[in-house]
């Protein structure tokens, strides 16, 4: 069977800018940390399947296929589309803002490989799929999302290129495009020379489409096979861990400020005042945090949820607490001290 895309030991990291201290600042240093997106995953996928990708938010869901479709560079490993022509339809990708909805139509399709003639011999057949009559011609930035979907959807279904790539997009619109939507998917599926790929949360719609499955978790492969078995597999798995954190190893939490630094394990963290982290979604696995009781001194790294995580501060004339109570896992304690010193 011919392969369509090929996947080896495909890392993507991104670099995060940091805070610094008053004293780094003055010292001149600068500061990076590294989130890395996808770990080393490979996998192929033959001519003609219509592969599903499932997991949390955050694991690589969304950076694979924005690297299948070039629009990101592996850090390291490759991929090969073996000459195939590719697209990717996907909310947050494609458009110029400041452009029309039809000049964004022809970038695209340049974009895809398709000259211009070819492009404009579909031009009326995509604005009668998107069902936006006269603001077709209005800046993309006065679009609402339902409208930019609508776009990028017609795009994708009537400039068909041999390896398709769906982020999301399936459900845009009212009952009724959503219908047609579907339809013109299903159409596509019965096409047996295009490869598919879907991002979806809808696990009924991943297992009416898709022949397979991949499950993504923290930018790694956990299960890659025949859908019915994988959607089992990662449904339990959610049931079992919906917090997705205990088949993680122990974080190391590393402390630094001006006058000592102290790396503490899950184990070690003592008590906490309430301090909180939230997923950041547009960086793939980072980590937003803030202290509710306003301590100051405090800042933070943006780093995945995998086994490290680093906070910066400065201690005041004061004890600093932080919670150790991180994606509220019951096993750690809260409430108290995790470190403590004086002005550096």
């Amino acid at each position: 069977m011919e392969t369509a895309i090929t996947v080896n030991n495909l890392y993507i990291r991104y670099e995060a800018a940091q805070r610094r201290s008053f004293f780094q600042l003055l010292q001149g240093k600068k500061r990076a940390s590294s989130l890395t997106a996808l770990h080393g995953i490979s996998f192929e996928v033959p001519k003609g399947e219509i592969i599903g990708i499932v997991g949390s938010n955050g694991s690589g869901k969304s950076t694979t296929l924005r690297t299948l479709a070039g629009l990101m560079a592996p850090t390291s490993g490759k991929v090969d589309l073996h000459g195939h022509s590719v697209s990717l339809l996907s909310l947050g990708t494609g458009f110029v803002s400041d452009l029309s909805g039809k000049d964004n139509i022809i970038l695209c399709g340049l974009s895809m490989g398709f000259s211009r003639k070819e492009i404009l011999e579909k031009y009326d057949d995509i604005v009668a799929f998107s069902e936006l009559g006269d603001a077709i011609a209005r800046p993309v930035k006065t679009y609402s999302s339902g409208m930019y979907s609508k776009l990028a959807f017609s795009i994708a279904v009537t400039l068909r290129t041999d390896i398709m790539l769906v982020d999301e997009v399936l459900s845009v619109g009212d009952q009724r495009f959503r219908k047609k939507s579907r339809a013109a998917m299903e159409e596509l599926i019965g096409d047996k020379q295009r490869t598919v790929l879907i991002v979806s949360h809808n696990m009924a719609e991943i297992e009416k489409l898709c022949s397979k499955t991949i499950w993504l978790e923290f930018g790694r492969i956990r299960a890659y096979g025949e859908t019915e078995q994988v959607l089992r597999e990662y449904n339990d798995y959610l049931a079992k861990d919906p917090l997705n954190i205990t088949h993680l190893d122990p974080p190391v939490l590393k402390v630094q400020s001006s006058c000592d630094k102290i790396v503490l394990r899950w184990n070690e963290v003592k008590h906490a005042e309430d301090y909180r982290i939230y997923r950041k979604e547009n960086i793939p696995g980072a980590q937003w945090g803030w202290l509710a009781d306003g301590y100051e001194g405090l800042t933070y790294e943006d780093v995945p949820p995998s086994k490290e995580m680093t906070f910066l501060y400065t201690i005041r004339a004061r004890t600093t607490n932080i919670n150790g109570d991180l994606w509220s896992d019951p096993g750690v304690p809260g409430n108290g001290k995790l470190a403590e010193g004086k002005k550096g």
